[in-house]
C-alpha cells in the first residue's frame, strides 16, 4: 500500500473525504482485494472505538472490543458480513 493510499484510508475514516479522494479510493479498493479487507478492518476498529467512548459500561465496551479484534485473527470468520 503506498502513501497515497493511507492517506485516503485516514481520512475516509475520518470523514474528510472529498468526492475526488473517494473515487479514488473506490477505484483503488475495487483493485485491490487486500486493501478492501484492511479498510473494512480499520472501519470495524474505528467503529468499535467510538462506541466504546459511547457505551455506558466501560467494563461491557472493553468485553466487546476484544472480542471482535480477537475475532479478527480468526480467518475463517469476516467481519463484514
Amino acid at each position: 500500500m503506498n502513501e497515497q493510499t493511507r492517506e485516503l484510508l485516514a481520512r475516509a475514516l475520518s470523514g474528510d473525504l472529498s468526492a475526488e479522494e473517494g473515487e479514488l479510493l473506490l477505484n483503488a479498493c475495487r483493485a485491490d482485494e487486500s486493501l478492501r479487507n484492511e479498510f473494512g478492518r480499520l472501519a470495524v476498529v474505528e467503529r468499535l472505538l467510538h462506541a466504546s467512548h459511547s457505551e455506558t459500561d466501560p467494563d461491557l465496551a472493553a468485553r466487546e472490543v476484544a472480542a471482535r479484534l480477537g475475532a479478527a485473527n480468526d480467518p475463517s470468520h469476516r467481519l463484514i458480513p
